[in-house]
């Protein structure tokens, strides 16, 4: 989305801080009801025939802080304003080792505009996901443990400081995360921009 402008450094410190007193205070995600969140269902994840848990996703409210600037740059008609943290779950059972945000569509949105802010490796890499007698757009809210039965549509390495912007009804993931991620997130239920046409 070369259209849109960098945000402002005095936004990506808020967004970072916002990560730090979460975590720090303890507080819940937006997102807390999520395929993704820590709701004590079963996050084992199969690839290449080997185990581990699903990495979270907890995303926290930046309405406030980044609202107005939103608005007067991109678009009025999000639905809610994010910064997520990719996370290791412990409390199910995960290690250092996981490195997979397993195979989802999301829950609470349709399309999503992203924004990293870090990535502790460059080589985290987004895939697309299609599951064989599926279509590729699928209802909300699906977790896909078996990586090994679905077939890579397409993939990418998301851009440090640079907006790209997807349809989160696809199945996705975020693979090979070694450390930290941490991204902005405006969630849309319309499109705003045009781009996207459903089959």
């Amino acid at each position: 989305m070369e259209n849109i402008p960098q945000l402002p450094k005095e936004y990506i410190d808020i967004a970072l801080q916002t990560v730090a007193n979460a975590n720090a205070e303890n507080i819940p995600p937006q997102n807390s009801g999520s395929a993704l969140s820590f709701s004590g269902r079963d996050r084992t994840i199969i690839k290449y025939g080997k185990k581990s848990i699903s990495r979270g996703i907890p995303r926290y409210g930046l309405e406030d802080q980044l609202g107005d600037w939103i608005n007067k740059n991109i678009s009025t008609e999000w639905a809610q304003i994010s910064v997520a943290n990719s996370t290791i779950d412990y409390a199910n059972g995960g290690t250092p080792a996981d490195n997979i945000h397993c195979p989802h569509t999301d829950r609470t949105r349709q399309y999503v505009l992203m924004y990293l802010l870090v990535a502790d490796n460059p080589d985290q890499t987004t895939i697309f996901y299609q599951e064989p007698g599926y279509g590729v757009h699928r209802q909300r809210g699906l977790f896909h443990q078996n990586i090994d039965s679905l077939k890579e549509i397409d993939s990418f390495i998301m851009p440090l400081h640079e907006w790209v912007y997807f349809d989160v009804s696809i199945l996705h993931s975020v693979e090979n995360i070694l450390g930290n991620r941490t991204a902005i997130q405006i969630s849309f239920e319309c499109e705003p921009f045009g781009i996207f046409v459903k089959e």
